[in-house]
């Protein structure tokens, strides 16, 4: 996807649909053409989508550079490698394929039509917006309020898919267990926090939003790229130290 090609939104959709546009352009369209991607379709974002996606990537390469410190230790305490999208690909926010084609090809804003109900239902098929969740957003393990019952949302949280931990019976050294545990536990914190937030995007864009140090769309934009750059090469990094590791 070319600057030239990228869509045209005119602040037509959600910010939901803003919030997954953001991701997959930001994840997976080649780095050589994140920085060519259409300055218009950039000024056409939410500002509080882009503060909270830089918030959002910069919490992730805080996890990379720790995990990357402590690559080389997995030979007696091995963690199998993090599945780094698990927040996004088990939110409630993702697109359907033809959602994407028809905001990326819709050059007319009067002939982009996006189904936010169909892809954003909130529980047991209720709108978000229209049922007020009771998780708590500030119990650190974000559970559900004294009293209440557990709601879908708290369910689907307690079925995240995790990757293993293996051979730490092996380990001889309690310090290097516990380096490696306590970065196991900050991911397993980040991922929950930013299922959380992403279910509850309009409330949390908005405390966000309030960061912004008066910047430019496009700068933030910047920003986002370069922190891409770097958790690649990180990641590049810690699948080259464990795969040494494990010989």
């Amino acid at each position: 996807m070319s600057g030239s090609t990228a869509p045209y939104l005119a602040g037509a959709l959600s910010l939901k649909v803003q919030w997954a546009l953001v991701q997959r352009f930001l994840d997976e369209i080649p780095l050589s053409e994140t920085h060519a991607l259409s300055k218009n379709w950039i000024s056409t974002l939410e500002k509080n989508i882009l503060v909270t996606a830089l918030v959002k990537k910069r919490s992730e390469l805080e996890l990379l550079r720790s995990e990357a410190e402590h690559a080389e230790i997995t030979s007696e305490c091995e963690i199998e490698f993090p599945s780094y999208d698990v927040a996004f690909r088990n939110s409630n926010n993702e697109m359907t394929g033809e959602q994407i084609s028809s905001a990326s090809e819709g050059r007319n804003r009067n002939a982009l039509h996006v189904d936010v109900s169909r892809t954003h239902k909130g529980v047991e098929g209720f709108p978000i917006l229209a049922h007020r969740s009771l998780i708590s957003p500030l119990s650190p393990t974000f559970g559900p309020r004294r009293g209440a019952l557990l709601t879908g949302t708290v369910n689907r949280r307690r079925s995240i898919p995790h990757s293993p931990i293996h051979n730490l019976r092996n380990g001889n050294n309690i310090e290097t267990k516990s380096l490696v545990l306590r970065d196991w536990e900050k991911r397993v914190l980040w991922e929950s926090a930013w299922i959380h937030i992403e279910e509850h995007l309009e409330e949390y864009a908005g405390r966000f939003g309030v960061i912004d140090e008066g910047r430019e769309k496009e700068n933030v934009w910047e920003e986002l790229v370069g922190l891409r750059v770097e958790g690649s090469k990180l990641i590049k990094g810690i699948r080259s130290e464990r795969e040494d590791v494990r010989g």
